[in-house]
C-alpha cells in the first residue's frame, strides 16, 4: 500500500547533513551543510510524545516525532530535518524504517531538542 497523496499535503520538510570542513585556523569543523540533501519534500509529521531530561546538569526538553515521506535512498541517522511550515527548530533523525519493505514509504523517527 502506498502513501495517499492527501496525507502529505500539509507539511514540507528540508533534509540537511553535516559537512566536514576547516575553520579559519585550519582546524577541523563539523558544521551543518548549507547545501541541502533535499528540500520541499512532502511529508506527514506526527508528534508522538514529550518530556524533559537532565543532561550535563541542565534540563533539556525533547519531543519525539514520526515523519512519513515517500521512499528515497540516501537518508541516514546522521541527518536532520526542518519542518518548513511551522518551525525553525531541527528534528534530529534517530531511526529510518522502510514501512512495508517495498521501497514505497519511509517512517523516520526524530527528536526535537532544545537546550
Amino acid at each position: 500500500m502506498t502513501i495517499a497523496a492527501g496525507r502529505l499535503r500539509r507539511n514540507r520538510i528540508t533534509i540537511q547533513q553535516r559537512a566536514p570542513g576547516q575553520d579559519g585556523m585550519g582546524g577541523p569543523t563539523n558544521d551543518w551543510s548549507s547545501n541541502y540533501v533535499a528540500s520541499n519534500v512532502p511529508a506527514e509529521i506526527l508528534q508522538t510524545a514529550g518530556g524533559e531530561t537532565i543532561r550535563r546538569r541542565q534540563v533539556a526538553a525533547h519531543v519525539t516525532h514520526v515523519v512519513m515521506i515517500r521512499y528515497r535512498s540516501g537518508l541516514s541517522p546522521t541527518m536532520r530535518l526542518f519542518d518548513d511550515t511551522s518551525t525553525d527548530q531541527p528534528l534530529y533523525i534517530d531511526a529510518i524504517y522502510d514501512r512495508n519493505g517495498f521501497k514505497q514509504e519511509l517512517e523516520i523517527h526524530c527528536r526535537l531538542e532544545s537546550t
